[in-house]
């Protein structure tokens, strides 16, 4: 399976899955485009749609979740990025960019 990342502009770009994985991304230097990468693979699972149609801009309400499925998201991005994450995340950061930003800073210790 070709795996894509999106960009800002939510322009799919090849993206090689060896290249990123949790085994060797350096959590206390990682960017969010890897973060994004884990926020999106879980999203695309729980949606059932390819990560790379997921609207990075859009909240992620609007895809029909509800605070159930957040949650279930929320516990498997942490286990992904291995940090803990608020409850209301989603709902403070509802986006996939503003999650992800959020998510780096507390990975980059701004938080």
């Amino acid at each position: 399976m070709d795996l894509q990342l999106c960009t800002t502009d939510n322009t799919p770009e090849p993206f090689n899955q060896e290249d990123v994985t949790l085994e060797n991304v350096n959590l206390e230097t990682a960017q969010p485009p890897h973060i994004q990468h884990q926020v999106l693979q879980v999203l695309s699972g729980l949606l059932k749609q390819p990560a790379h149609q997921i609207d990075l801009d859009l909240p992620i309400t609007a895809y029909g979740i509800d605070s159930v499925d957040a949650f279930t998201a929320i516990v498997d991005i942490e286990e992904a990025v291995g940090i803990e994450l608020p409850d209301s995340i989603f709902w403070d950061y509802p986006t996939v960019n503003s999650a992800t930003s959020y998510i780096a800073s507390l990975v980059g210790g701004d938080r």
